[in-house]
């Protein structure tokens, strides 16, 4: 079941960068998945690529090794790469856990500055299941209640845009197994 729901986020994420992941060029892409954690939505299943450089950054090392990965530990406040040096940066549900709201939006013109592409993967309200916790109906509940769902936040689709990075932004919000579970994706490329 985990890899139909990698197949399909990657799916997406290539559409809506324009095919970066599956278009073989001579020169390698170079693409950032912030917040990889073990790297098990994203990098793994690239693993085979060898025309693709992955870059994971996270707070900690969480000790995946492959070819084509290189590890980077760091707060994504401060992505420690000049301009524009990512052809795609991804990020798959980190950024409702970013906190305070500030921070938010700094990791967003971060994301932007290293990047010519990017996606970026949240939940979406219009799912009945939420992702992070399983909860049903998660709208309608107090997200709070739980220690593990604290610091989560869960913004309408629209209010993500209203973030100072993502003005120019586009949505797609895309299903699992529809109308149950799905995520909304916020995407665009430097202007």
């Amino acid at each position: 079941m985990r890899d139909f729901f990698d197949t399909r986020r990657i799916g997406i994420i290539d559409e809506l960068s324009n095919g970066i992941i599956t278009r073989r060029t001579s020169k390698k892409q170079r693409i950032l998945e912030v917040g990889c954690a073990s790297g098990s939505n994203f990098i793994r299943p690239l693993a085979d690529r060898e025309d693709i450089e992955l870059y994971g950054l996270d707070l900690k090392d969480y000790g995946l090794r492959q070819n084509n990965f290189e590890m980077v530990v760091a707060d994504a406040e401060r992505i420690p790469f000049p301009d524009v040096f990512f052809d795609l940066t991804v990020s798959i549900g980190v950024l409702e856990a970013i906190h305070p709201m500030e921070k938010l939006s700094r990791v967003i013109l971060e994301i932007l500055r290293v990047s010519k592409r990017y996606v970026v993967v949240v939940p979406t309200i219009s799912s009945f299941l939420d992702p992070h916790t399983g909860t049903v109906r998660w709208q309608m509940k107090d997200c709070n209640r739980r220690r593990k769902e604290e610091f989560l936040k869960y913004m309408n689709d629209e209010a993500w845009l209203s973030f100072k990075g993502f003005s120019d932004a586009r949505t797609r919000r895309f299903y699992y197994i529809p109308p149950i579970l799905g995520n909304l994706a916020i995407y665009g490329e430097r202007r």
